[in-house]
């Protein structure tokens, strides 16, 4: 659930992907030529699923029953960049895009499970999305995209665990299935089905989008890994789900903010890294917060964009509640609210304090001799933020002295 409301290459990491995106532009002009270089590179990778001393992550290229995927666009299409649009991607490429996200991250060589077990997930997600104004499945490939670049761009891929990256890749796909495009207040007073079935202390959209999102992983992703394997993501992925609710932003925020504080007292980051410690799940809740809030960062026609499709929502919610007799939250109302103020707000109190905290803990990621860590990598991302906010700024004078 979206709260209330690019930097250039530098170049490929060595990694099971590498053949993919060296040949994606190859196999979409001369399959033929494009899937041969694919199998030259994976020969000689070495032991399959070999595992890395420190991260614990399978690497290599899987068995040679399973079937390796090709990805669906070439790297300039769909990239690393904080510019992506995923507004621009057609009905018919959204699950290619998101599949070639998923093998960009090597996911089907994560779980150890045939690229067809993802795509059926991605697939069975997709049509749980409704197509709202805003949460619909262009949102969920915005979000999965903004990971993406997060990941590649700080070296975060190369640092969390296997399952990690793993979970923080599913949550995303499924973090707002089946939505009203309401808000949790909104579902509360009218007695939505959804409102009757929440965990504890977790609202009605992120109760049910977790629970989908389970049901969905345990259908097409979950039967026949390892144990342990499944019961982590049955475990992890729903509470990074859960932290995605606009209530929950400041007690998130503060929890990560003290954990990186002990951290650097101790001068020891090794917990933020650890399976199912609390820190690395609010580490992943802030990863996905990060993305799920990352419209106002977006170059600024696409912010802008995106802002018009949030307020549709937003204001298709007050026109109810006004109808009904009650008073609608004042983003809510068409009458009152300035969206160039509104957007200026939401990016100060929430989603530059998001994105700084996150570079404060890579910048202790980096004193503390993580050497795959980029520390700026979030730079471009704060720039286009800062740019973005003036933008708004000064419409919403101009506004005010048209008034």
């Amino acid at each position: 659930m979206a709260p209330r409301r690019g930097r250039a290459r530098q170049g490929f990491r060595t990694g099971p992907w590498v053949p993919f995106c060296v040949a994606a532009p190859l196999i979409l002009l001369r399959p033929k030529w494009g899937i041969l270089l694919v199998q030259c590179c994976q020969q000689g990778r070495g032991t399959p699923f070999a595992a890395d001393s420190r991260t614990g992550m399978r690497l290599g290229h899987p068995s040679s029953q399973e079937t390796m995927p090709m990805p669906a666009l070439s790297i300039e299409q769909v990239n690393d960049s904080f510019a992506f649009d995923s507004l621009a991607v057609p009905q018919g490429r959204r699950c290619k895009t998101l599949m070639f996200i998923a093998c960009s991250l090597a996911l089907p060589e994560l779980l150890g499970v045939d690229v067809s077990r993802v795509k059926s997930y991605v697939e069975a997600c997709l049509m749980e999305m409704p197509e709202n104004p805003y949460h619909n499945p262009h949102h969920v490939l915005d979000v999965v995209q903004f990971i993406f670049a997060l990941l590649r761009n700080t070296g975060l891929d190369r640092s969390l665990r296997r399952l990690q990256v793993a979970s923080i890749f599913l949550a995303a796909v499924g973090h707002d299935l089946q939505h009203t495009g309401t808000s949790n207040a909104f579902l509360r007073s009218r007695g939505h089905a959804y409102a009757l079935e929440t965990y504890k202390g977790v609202g009605p959209l992120e109760s049910h989008h977790a629970r989908r999102t389970a049901a969905l992983l345990e259908r097409h992703l979950l039967e026949g890994l390892p144990e342990a394997d499944a019961q982590y993501l049955r475990q992890v992925v729903p509470k990074i789900i859960f932290g995605t609710e606009a209530a929950k932003h400041n007690d998130i925020v503060k929890a990560f903010s003290e954990h990186l504080e002990e951290s650097s007292s101790k001068t020891n980051i090794a917990h933020f890294f650890q399976d199912q410690s609390e820190a690395n799940l609010i580490l992943l809740q802030m990863l996905l917060k990060a993305a799920d809030t990352s419209n106002p960062a977006r170059p600024l026609h696409t912010a802008k964009a995106w802002n018009c499709r949030v307020y549709q929502e937003f204001y298709a919610e007050g026109d109810e509640v006004r109808q009904a007799g009650g008073t609608p939250n004042p983003l809510h109302d068409r009458e009152t609210n300035s969206i160039p103020t509104s957007s200026v707000g939401f990016i100060n109190f929430h989603v530059k304090p998001t994105l700084l905290l996150l570079q404060d803990f890579l910048l202790f990621c980096k004193k503390a001799g993580m050497e795959s860590i980029r520390h700026r990598g979030l730079d471009s991302v704060l720039m286009q933020l800062e740019n973005n906010a003036a933008s708004f700024t000064a419409e919403s004078e101009q506004r005010a002295g048209t008034e």
